[in-house]
């Protein structure tokens, strides 16, 4: 049970890397008018939902402190990028683009570190 628990949570935390980068992509096309931010906001809310699964799952098959404590950090970067979003104080909400390089970088981490657990 432990391994199949932890092959969806390494599945799950490739599938957040690879929102995490369209992200980027989807804000860059926001704010240079290609489209809306509409596309931004799904994927986010994607990621957001997907970080919780994550969390729950390295609870759920004890997978390690490691991959418990940075499914913790993922899950947490991602309620302060939700919050970012709606303060009312520019020079705060600026910080959305720097938490998501870090939310990016966490979902690069876990990746890496889920891959290891769930191929040995």
């Amino acid at each position: 049970m432990k391994k199949v628990v932890s092959t969806i949570h390494f599945v799950l935390c490739i599938a957040t890397l690879v929102a995490v980068i369209s992200e980027f992509l989807f804000a860059g096309m926001g704010v240079f008018h290609a489209t809306s931010f509409a596309a931004h906001k799904t994927i986010g809310e994607f990621i957001t939902y997907a970080s919780l699964a994550v969390l729950l799952l390295s609870l759920i098959g004890v997978l390690g402190k490691k991959r418990i404590g940075f499914s913790v950090l993922l899950f947490v970067l991602m309620i302060l990028q939700n919050m970012l979003v709606h303060l009312h104080q520019p020079f705060i909400a600026a910080l959305h683009p720097l938490n998501g390089i870090a939310i990016m970088a966490v979902t690069a981490y876990l990746v890496r570190i889920s891959g290891k657990k769930a191929q040995g």
